[in-house]
């Protein structure tokens, strides 16, 4: 018990004695696991020795981060120490061997038929995807605690969205009183609009969902990014290239790891159908473009973070614009005069129907925000920090096996005839020199993950079928042990 206590940094207590069986589990899992995934990935590629040492780098740069994260955590405490290199905490657990080997199962049936599910008409094969990321979101969420790991998040009312359920009377009532309210509202949520909030209740009281049921429900609205991700990526891809990224992005890390505990996979679909709507609406219909400014309101009602996308709205606004005849330029602008009109609607509305002001939710969770975290401009030193922590985390839970692949042909990324392809490396970039964010950037930027779909698709595109199936063992094996030995809930 103290060796364990000394691994995991932290004093021995009579709990101890509770945790040891999970611990040991988990350690023994981890344990078999790694023997078994190496020998079944090595005999699989017996004859490509390429592929074998693509398996030996990923796997010892994910070893070395491993390693790196439990010295860390056992000699330095703190803030930064916690959020260095990627969010997650030192904890070897697993609750028993069924959940340890459900998202096996899962991941195993996907890619037995991974072939012949990428050639299935387009709708049996979305729903193919969403079905799979909902089922392995939850089950890879599971493996630490069984099913209490899936919503155990939700059940600290004090931080999270979940304690904001008893001050919802009805949603007319909410909204008029949320400035009023904010100061006893989760801390999580005092610096943030009520849209979260909003849903979790809208799902309590049409699904009378329970604290599990509110987290399926968010799981299955966030994994619904999928139809829109397809109709607007498939605009810049061809049909190959877009649904071999599009499995790249369901067992991409942080999608698997801190989508399904977390808020933030809402705000991944009403992101990315509102691009959708936009570029769709910007292109031929008025209407479809006014739906597209009331879609816009509606997701910064979730989150302020979508105020940091203008640079995405922008390239997307030049790129259709681009497109569009001379002779009909007119229209474009009529277009995104009804966009405008729709989003200005969709707050006028909440202002003066309920009471509810965006300008003074804002300024007021800026004000709250600035009390609570220091500026990361304070000090070239702790400016620096942060600039590094994120992109190092972004990176790696985006995935490791990506990581030399980028770094090999990262300058044919930035072409300046397809921005797509650099245009998540550029809002990255952006994210990280405004100086705003401190840590856990893995779940707070979420939604722009999507954008790497195109890249990484462009990475992949010569790779055979065998050597992709590769590419998503390899992303499993990094999703798989991060979950084992580390806990990664929000």
């Amino acid at each position: 018990m103290t060796l364990i206590a000394r691994v995991t940094g932290q004093a021995y207590t009579p709990l101890w004695g509770e945790k040891i069986p999970f611990i040991l589990l988990g350690l023994g899992c981890f344990s078999f696991f790694i023997v078994a995934f190496t020998l079944a990935y090595l005999r699989y590629f017996r004859e490509d020795k390429s592929w074998r040492k693509l398996f030996f780098i990923t796997s010892s740069f994910t070893m070395a981060v491993v390693v790196a994260k439990y010295t860390v955590y056992h000699f330095v405490k703190g803030y930064i120490p916690d959020r260095l290199l990627l969010y997650a905490l030192p904890s070897p657990r697993v609750e028993n061997f069924f959940w340890f080997l459900l998202p096996i199962i899962v991941f195993g049936i996907f890619l037995y038929y991974r072939e012949r599910i990428e050639k299935l008409p387009i709708n049996k094969f979305l729903i193919t995807l969403w079905f799979t990321l909902v089922l392995f979101s939850l089950s890879v969420a599971a493996i630490r605690n069984g099913i209490f790991s899936i919503y155990e998040p939700f059940t600290r009312t004090y931080w999270e969205y979940t304690g904001n359920l008893p001050f919802v009377k009805s949603v007319p009532d909410f909204l008029h009183n949320y400035i009023i309210l904010q100061p006893k509202l989760a801390q999580h949520s005092i610096t943030h609009p009520p849209g979260y909030t909003i849903t979790l209740y809208l799902f309590q009281k049409y699904f009378h969902a329970n604290l599990f049921g509110l987290s399926v429900l968010v799981v299955i609205l966030g994994t619904s990014v999928i139809f829109p991700l397809y109709f607007f990526l498939k605009n810049f891809l061809s049909e190959k290239d877009l649904r071999r990224g599009l499995q790249l992005f369901i067992f991409l890390p942080s999608v698997v790891l801190l989508g399904a505990t977390s808020m933030e996979f809402t705000l991944l679909f009403f992101t990315w159908l509102t691009i959708y709507v936009l570029y769709a609406g910007w292109q031929r219909s008025n209407l479809i473009s006014f739906v597209g400014g009331l879609l816009v309101g509606l997701t910064l009602f979730q989150n302020f973070l979508v105020l940091l996308l203008t640079p995405l709205f922008l390239a997307l606004l030049l790129h259709v614009y681009g497109k569009i005849q001379p002779k009909d330029r007119k229209y474009f602008w009529l277009r995104l005069g009804y966009s405008i009109i729709g989003f200005l609607i969709f707050f006028s509305v909440l202002q003066m129907e309920f009471g509810y002001s965006i300008i003074t939710n804002f300024l007021i969770g800026r004000q709250a925000n600035a009390e609570v975290v220091e500026s990361n401009w304070r000090s070239v030193g702790t400016y620096g920090t942060y600039l590094i922590m994120n992109i190092l985390a972004f990176f790696i839970y985006l995935g490791v096996i990506h990581i030399p692949w980028i770094i090999r042909y990262f300058k044919s990324f930035f072409n300046r005839h397809n921005i797509w392809l650099s245009l998540g490396f550029l809002i990255v970039l952006f994210f990280l020199l405004i100086g705003v964010f401190q840590g856990e950037i893995e779940r707070l930027w979420l939604f722009i993950t999507p954008l790497f779909i195109i890249p990484l698709s462009s990475l992949y595109r010569d790779v055979e079928g065998r050597q992709f199936s590769g590419i998503l063992a390899l992303l499993f094996f990094q999703i798989f042990i991060t979950q084992i030995l580390f806990y990664t809930y929000w």
